[in-house]
């Protein structure tokens, strides 16, 4: 191998190269991929301040850049309100970076007589003078996000006892005071706590006993090793040998995974400030899309609303093959907030990129740890591993060995080229790879970002994606499920908005609790710009369910190309949807609900009616093509338990799911037991949560060829529901009418 530095190996490589490395930097965020052409310069008082911008981000991204950059060209893009001067790759021939921003500095002094300020390379910038409103957005709505962990913040204070072993210390905990942060929360107990840390850590359970309440502190961790004397309230701790702890403070019971993610999401927050590109101003213009782009939408954040089998995925594939086949050069930053839900995503896209004339071997490459990397990437999924940093240097090395040496494993800095050298990366919202992406060379490094399930995201959890790419598409389904509990943290927000003026000021201008589903609010800042769009042809869901689920959750059915699935169902004897009915808990104490496991609801009866449609199932029927939801996590353990003690249907025990797990998901046969049967005659507590339409929509959208649900139809006619609320009752009409209801021994 010669003696060319690592550096100057990737410089060489190709035109392609150089476009991925250097030109998806420009002022506030255009990417120089998607010029189309340049304009004349503006000839107005616009043209001298977006000159003084440009010079004080130039200077900024001059002073991270390699020391030899490719010889430039300077344009405009006159499609905004206001102009914006790009700058672009004129030829492959290497400059000093000295000479590269000679050139550029004495072409705007001489074509516009306005100096380039060469003082900032600092990188420094006020925060008054690009905060946008995403910025002031995101710092009240993680705090509100953060209040959903503080319940896992303890204020204690240590007890003596002459029975307490060496070594060890029992504390008592606070678990009723209010949260100066979150407001009234509910903390577990202590036997809840050790059960919860039990089954969900994979470590050896911690806790951290400190002076404060940060979520963040940083003190010496103490082994948890039970409920103290079977009380609620206390607990047994064993601290590190030689050290002292607080009489009375906070103990925290927060595992090393969460506590990273809450620091990753703060500095996306502080990274926000930088993200100019994103103002409203700017977003809401609607940049009119080419012709042929695969979309009704403008730009450049698209919002696409995909109701349950309506083609995301497809569509998604279209968007990245257009990106590809119409823009030289670009990079495309996919993610999911789910690893299944990406890899899914990513897995479709493997045959794009082949279809295209690339290899997908070195052109798409999966972000994750290769400690995931093992526990996710099996089946199917496996092929994965072919696309993970390690993998893909290896294939990116075979393909560059021409230019520099016989050796046929990869160095290992050919890991910090693959990233950049790809067309595709792959990553969470939340992933470690943004964290650095942003620390290190800051926002827009992507032509374009696609976020599917973005609908499932809060502001914390899009933003790092949105910040690192000029264009955005966002997936999703205000529809359907929310981010994890969003009423949470609208009590927490409430709180807040109480309790500072200046949020309430705040609230006042952005209706805060609204931007807690960003998906959702985006669409309606962007709606009226052309900026959006919902898919309307069904390709997944059976035409009776199909119209139930358009006319109930989205006012009207959905196009629907037609198919016969009126015979050779899972279960013959049944009509593509069916309710089986059960009778009032109130006749039969079978069917009458209870708590189970972890407090969660279950139903005996409905268990059994599971059970007896199961074994109706024809015998050409995996079981992975079957599932059962149901919404509580009681009747899950419950049906599980059962099904594992039955030697004919125990194939089905891994096949039974809450319905907020199974987002995204689907199966040929759905089973759902709804579990609710009481006495109670108000219909949020008849009913709980199991009334919030976006999970009925997502219950009820799961089967591609038949659904059976499983619950008491009196019940539900004697609810009195309020007509904004009584999706239930609809799906229940629509069934009996569309399909049947079947009692016991019909």
């Amino acid at each position: 191998m010669n003696n060319m530095s690592a550096e100057g190996i990737i410089g060489n490589l190709s035109d392609l190269s150089w476009r991925r490395r250097y030109a998806l930097w420009a002022t506030k965020g255009a990417p120089l991929t998607d010029l189309v052409k340049l304009d004349e310069a503006p000839k107005d008082e616009g043209c001298n301040t977006a000159i003084t911008i440009f010079s004080k981000l130039l200077m900024r991204w001059v002073g991270q850049s390699p020391s030899r950059l490719p010889t430039p060209i300077i344009g405009w893009n006159n499609q905004g309100i206001e102009p914006q001067l790009l700058i672009g790759i004129k030829g492959q021939k290497l400059l000093e970076k000295e000479k590269w921003l000679e050139i550029i500095t004495e072409k705007i002094e001489k074509d516009y007589g306005v100096l380039v300020n060469q003082q900032e390379s600092t990188g420094k910038q006020s925060n008054t003078e690009i905060q946008t409103e995403l910025s002031k957005l995101i710092n009240v709505t993680l705090k509100a996000e953060e209040s959903l962990d503080r319940a896992l913040i303890y204020p204690y204070q240590l007890i003596k006892s002459e029975s307490i072993a060496v070594g060890e210390v029992v504390v008592e905990l606070d678990l009723n005071t209010p949260d100066i942060e979150a407001g009234p929360i509910r903390r577990m107990d202590a036997h809840e706590l050790i059960h919860m840390t039990n089954e969900t850590w994979d470590q050896v359970p911690y806790v951290r006993l400190a002076k404060t309440d940060d979520l963040l502190t940083d003190v010496e961790q103490s082994q948890l090793l039970g409920v103290w004397d079977d009380s609620p309230t206390q607990l047994l701790l064993r601290p590190p040998a030689g050290t002292s702890v607080p009489e009375r403070g906070w103990m925290h019971v927060l595992d090393d995974g969460t506590r990273a993610l809450i620091r990753r999401k703060r500095i996306f927050r502080s990274a926000t400030i930088l993200g100019n590109h994103l103002n409203f101003n700017r977003i809401r213009i609607g940049e009119k899309s080419p012709d042929d782009w695969p979309l009704p939408s403008n730009g450049p954040i698209h919002v696409l609303v995909g109701p349950p089998g309506t083609g995301k995925t497809y569509q998604a594939c279209r968007i990245v093959e257009w990106i590809l086949s119409n823009q030289f050069g670009a990079r495309i930053l996919v993610c999911a907030k789910e690893h299944h839900a990406l890899d899914h995503l990513v897995m479709n896209l493997v045959p794009v990129v082949e279809e295209l004339g690339l290899n997908p071997l070195t052109e798409i490459v999966r972000e994750i740890s290769p400690y995931k990397a093992e526990n996710l990437f099996t089946g199917e999924r496996a092929v994965l591993h072919n696309h993970t940093k390690g993998a893909v240097a290896q294939s990116l090395w075979k393909e560059w060995t021409g230019h520099f040496g016989k050796s046929k494993k990869s160095p290992i800095w050919m890991n910090s080229a693959v990233a950049r050298n790809a067309s595709i990366v792959a990553c969470t919202t939340s992933d470690k790879f943004i964290e650095k992406r942003l620390q290190t060379l800051g926002p827009v490094q992507f032509d374009w970002v696609i976020v599917e399930e973005a609908g499932k995201c809060y502001l914390s959890e899009i933003i790092g994606p949105l910040l690192l790419s000029r264009q955005a598409l966002l997936i999703g389904d205000h529809h359907q499920l929310p981010p994890f509990r969003i009423k949470d943290a609208k009590k927490s927000l409430q709180y807040k908005m109480e309790k500072s003026p200046h949020i309430k000021s705040l609230n006042d201008d952005f209706n805060l609790a609204n931007w807690l589903t960003p998906f959702a609010s985006l669409h309606d800042l962007l709606e009226s710009s052309g900026c959006t769009h919902q898919l309307q042809s069904q390709w997944r869901l059976p035409k009776s369910i199909s119209d139930m689920i358009g006319s109930v959750f989205y006012g009207s059915k959905f196009e629907h190309p037609g198919w016969d699935n009126s015979t050779d169902l899972p279960i013959d004897e049944f009509p593509e949807m069916v309710w089986m009915d059960t009778p009032l808990g109130l006749r039969d104490k079978d069917f009458l609900e209870r708590s189970g496991d972890q407090r969660s609801m279950m139903n005996p009866g409905e268990i059994t009616r599971i059970t007896e449609a199961l074994r109706m199932v024809g015998p050409d029927i995996e079981p992975e093509n079957v599932a059962i939801l149901t919404p509580y996590n009681g009747q899950k353990y419950a049906l599980i338990k059962k099904l594992e003690t039955d030697a004919d249907l125990a194939v089905f025990s891994d096949r039974v799911h809450t319905v907020d797990e199974f987002q995204g998901k689907e199966a040929d046969l759905i089973l759902i037991s709804l579990v609710r049967n009481n006495l109670n005659t108000i219909s949020g507590r008849r009913w709980g949560f199991l009334l919030d339409p976006p999970r009925l929509n997502v219950m009820f959208s799961r089967a591609k060829r038949q659904m059976i649900v499983v619950g008491c139809s009196e019940f539900v006619r004697q609810t009195g529901f309020e007509e904004e609320n009584n999706h239930l009752l609809r799906v229940l009409n629509w069934i009996e009418e569309e399909g049947g209801v079947i009692s016991r021994g019909d």
